[in-house]
């Protein structure tokens, strides 16, 4: 018995160690002193006040595109499929957005064991009639991001996803997908809103950072990382 309850409180212990992972000091948390005023100061978070109304925390380690992609489509408020769970309302889960048609362009195996790739996180948003277009950070300036960036967390029709290497901010983890909801221009800083929430808070992180985290290669999709632009049509 005592055997039991030591292996449970080294769980514990464990796990909290884990969860509780520093900022690197070039990040700025959200909810810091700093992070409140770069939010008060910022001149464009139109995406924040939408998105932030469904911030979702990724399920599971593999789930970071498919929370991010459910935070988008309550946001546009696009008409979410059944679900029993919740009848007679609608709202899109990590559970139900993997719809019949889905399946077919994005298996569910595949996802849950490795995530998606950029092509495929625009494949499964493009199912739900949103415009989406991709943008490889090599094939794009950190100049040309940011005006892009800037008009999406603007707009309320519009959202922005970005996918990025974590290493390449000193954090833990590998390649990694999160909304963008605001920016800032005297810190030329973008509001991160990491679904990853587990592991780290919000964040407002330098635009050539951010762009430089894009701009690393995802082996799996044998193409650089970078963002994507989700539009509704009407």
């Amino acid at each position: 018995m005592l055997k039991k309850l030591l292996i449970v409180l080294l769980i514990s212990i464990t796990t909290t160690v884990i969860s509780a992972l520093s900022l690197p000091k070039d990040l700025i948390a959200y909810d810091s002193i700093e992070g409140q005023q770069l939010f008060a100061e910022s001149d464009h978070k139109q995406n924040f006040w939408q998105l932030s109304q469904f911030y979702t925390i990724q399920q599971n380690l593999t789930f970071c595109g498919v929370a991010s992609s459910v935070m988008v489509l309550n946001a546009l408020q696009i008409n979410p499929p059944f679900d029993p769970i919740y009848s007679p309302y609608t709202i899109f889960t990590q559970d139900n957005i993997f719809t019949a048609a889905v399946l077919k362009v994005l298996p569910f195996y595949k996802v849950r064991a490795m995530g998606m790739t950029l092509h495929e996180l625009a494949k499964l948003l493009a199912v739900f009639d949103l415009k989406t277009e991709i943008f490889y950070a090599d094939q794009v300036s950190v100049e040309q991001f940011k005006k892009l960036a800037i008009q999406a967390v603007s707009d309320p029709k519009q959202a922005i996803l970005v996918n990025f290497l974590r290493t390449q901010l000193q954090q833990r983890g590998d390649g990694h997908i999160s909304p963008l909801a605001a920016y800032d221009s005297k810190s030329d800083r973008f509001l991160l809103l990491d679904v990853a929430r587990f592991k780290y808070p919000a964040v407002w992180i330098k635009t050539i950072d951010l762009y430089q985290a894009m701009k690393t290669l995802d082996k799996e999709a044998g193409k650089m990382r970078g963002f994507v632009i989700i539009q509704k049509h009407s």
